[in-house]
């Protein structure tokens, strides 16, 4: 595909961070920097979209006809706590 010039305008922060990534030759130049960064804030905003398709809307619409399954702020927060409980003893549990 054939490239179009742009210009843009960056903070001085983002600027270093993109000459500092060409310049330590993680990358040829500027521009395969900003291109790389474009590429990935587009597979994440395809990743968002999807997961809010496949999981988020189904939840809603789950909830919604069945209001009585709703749980409050402290019940999630403690699911939420389990969960990380068990994961923290399963990673120190020795191998087989």
């Amino acid at each position: 595909m054939a490239s179009k010039p742009l210009t843009i305008t960056l903070t001085p922060e983002l600027y270093e961070f993109v000459r500092s990534r060409s310049a330590g030759g993680d990358y040829n130049s500027d521009s395969e920097v900003v291109r790389d960064g474009l590429r990935l804030l587009k597979e994440r905003d395809q990743l968002v979209k999807h997961w809010l398709k496949e999981q988020v809307v189904p939840a809603y619409e789950k909830l919604k006809a069945n209001p009585g399954n709703a749980l409050t702020r402290e019940q999630s927060e403690a699911r939420l706590a389990e969960r990380r409980s068990q994961r923290r003893a399963k990673r120190k549990e020795p191998a087989a």
